[in-house]
């Protein structure tokens, strides 16, 4: 141990963490629960299944605080929040994804339409943007 002077608060350590963990899902249990409609709108989920969500939040949160069931408890609130992890890594590499896909075609419409207004000049190229624009038309239409 590092600090033995410390171990005689161990448990009081151990008291507050239970207690701030349980009040962190206990809040967001009961805003679950008090606001169904707008909350299953910010987390993209049914009204029935933001409902159940804030009743166990609310549950696990008070068996950890409280001491009873705990780590039936905990595990429950993992669960949920292991849900909650792969959903919002899905939106985040979706949303990426696309910003990526997006941020490609730009650039391509950009080289299509500095080809198209540069065409009369016929400066050397090392590629042909030509060819670019040309696949592009074939794969949009």
């Amino acid at each position: 141990m590092i600090f033995p002077q410390l171990a005689p608060f161990t448990d009081l350590a151990l008291l507050l963490l239970r207690v701030m963990v349980g009040i962190v899902f206990i809040t967001s249990g009961w805003n679950h629960l008090k606001k169904p409609a707008a909350r299953s709108r910010d987390i993209g989920m049914s009204k029935g299944f933001t409902i159940f969500l804030g009743a166990i939040e609310v549950a696990g949160g008070l068996g950890v605080m409280l001491g009873v069931v705990t780590q039936l408890a905990a595990l429950g609130l993992i669960l949920v929040m292991l849900g909650a992890i792969s959903e919002k890594d899905f939106h985040l590499a979706h949303r990426l994804l696309g910003r990526i896909r997006n941020k490609r075609m730009e650039l391509r419409h950009d080289a299509c339409a500095n080809e198209s207004r540069d065409r009369h000049h016929r400066r050397w190229r090392p590629f042909s943007v030509e060819m670019i624009c040309n696949a592009h038309v074939r794969t949009s239409a």
